[in-house]
């Protein structure tokens, strides 16, 4: 049986602007711009790695990548 998880990899900022650049790139469709705050678990691969020097969560903290919208939950952090 294959069985879909999802689990929380890290803490997160959406930057959701039309026609955003991301290191002078076109974000490909059904991805959002993020800058990672915090990895929960730093030696996750991102989605499109930035170079071959940054390719894991932990590696691409206090910079910009491409995210999968469809793996990104929204959380509010209004108020708080």
């Amino acid at each position: 049986m294959d069985i879909q998880s999802r689990r929380v990899m890290g803490v997160v900022k959406v930057h959701n602007i039309p026609d955003v650049m991301l290191h002078n790139a076109c974000i490909p469709p059904n991805h959002v711009k993020v800058s990672i705050d915090i990895a929960i678990d730093g030696d996750s691969l991102l989605p499109i790695p930035l170079d071959e020097d940054i390719f894991t969560l932990g590696g691409a903290i206090g910079t910009y990548v491409s995210w999968t919208i469809d793996l990104v939950d929204v959380v509010s952090t209004m108020g708080r």
